[in-house]
């Protein structure tokens, strides 16, 4: 895990702030079961939401609250349920890491069958985030 590397990609995106103890406490509970990328924690320990451009490209890692409630609406969905949404492209496209290989992947939320693999931690997502959306 190179979270200083991380920190680099996202060095123009808007941050939210440290979130309060009780905050991450609930969300690691509530994560615990499922295989997470290794840089999840440390970079949502530090930032409670992060949004910007990554080339031309809008991405936003939503709060820990807002992570929770859409989570919650998709737990008993049969499709969806395989995943932890954590952000969006702002538009179509929603991101989450499989509960049990800890895989992110980029989700259709109008198209069941749409999943594409993107990357095995935060920062391997950021960084092929734009040549995602170029194609």
């Amino acid at each position: 895990m190179n979270i200083e590397k991380l920190m680099i990609l996202t060095s123009n995106f808007s941050k939210g702030n440290t979130p309060q103890e009780e905050q991450l406490t609930f969300f690691k509970d509530g994560i615990a079961k499922f295989k997470v990328p290794a840089d999840l924690i440390p970079f949502i320990s530090q930032f409670d939401s992060a949004e910007g451009s990554v080339g031309e490209h809008y991405l936003a890692i939503w709060n820990l609250e807002d992570i929770v409630e859409v989570n919650k609406q998709y737990e008993n969905d049969p499709v969806f349920s395989k995943y932890y949404i954590f952000g969006s492209s702002g538009g179509t496209f929603h991101y989450a890491f499989n509960k049990e290989t800890g895989k992110i992947y980029e989700l259709d939320l109008y198209d069941d069958e749409y999943n594409k693999y993107v990357g095995d931690s935060i920062t391997e997502f950021i960084e092929n985030y734009a040549e995602l959306h170029e194609r």
